[in-house]
This record gives C-alpha cells, structure tokens and sequence, in this order.
C-alpha cells in the first residue's frame, strides 16, 4: 500500500486503505496520520472525514481518542453525505464518546 501511495499521492482510496491496515495492526498513530492525509486529498471525501471521525471516537488507545475533533469531522462526513447510514453510525459513536448517550441512542 505504501507503493501505491508513492505513484498516487493524490488518491484518498490509498491513503484510506493504509489508514485501515495501520488501525488493524493496533498502529493508531499511523492509522490517524494517513485518515488526515485523506481527508486532506479530496475535501469532498465523506469517507475520509468518517475514517478520521470514527477513530477519533473509538480508538482503544485513549491517547488517540478526543471527543471534540471527532464532532468536527463527523459534522463535515454527514454535511458531504446526509443519508449514508455509516455516517450516522460514526455520529452515534461521537456522541457516545463525547458522553451524550440519549442523542447517540436516537
């Protein structure tokens, strides 16, 4: 994946799917760091501000983990594309994470 990242530095998909492999192999730091290269890519990116958001949220390593960026990110994903259900997925979790329980069970 880090080849395919140095022919297209440009494409989000890469750095997304780095991203993934990272957060897989408990490499958080790693994995936050090429979500943001995505979300930076393509601005338009729902996915990647989701990525960024959802790690943000429920990332086991608390050091990685704040409630607040998480909220910014997820309100790009839902502003780009309203109706994915995985974005509102992410959305209850950042509401989880940030302690308002009865907005992420509606």
């Amino acid at each position: 994946m880090t080849e395919g990242i140095k022919l297209t530095p440009t494409d989000e998909i890469a750095w997304l799917n780095r991203g993934s492999a990272f957060a897989k192999q408990r490499k958080y730091k790693e994995a936050l760091d090429d979500f943001f290269q995505a979300s930076t890519r393509k601005p338009g990116s729902a996915q990647a501000f989701n990525s960024v958001a959802w790690l943000l949220a429920t990332c086991p390593d608390s050091t990685i983990r704040d409630g607040n960026k998480a909220t910014d990110y997820i309100t790009q994903a839902l502003q780009l594309e309203p109706d994915r259900w995985t974005i509102w997925d992410t959305c209850a979790a950042v509401f989880a994470e940030n302690g308002d329980f009865e907005s992420a069970v509606s």
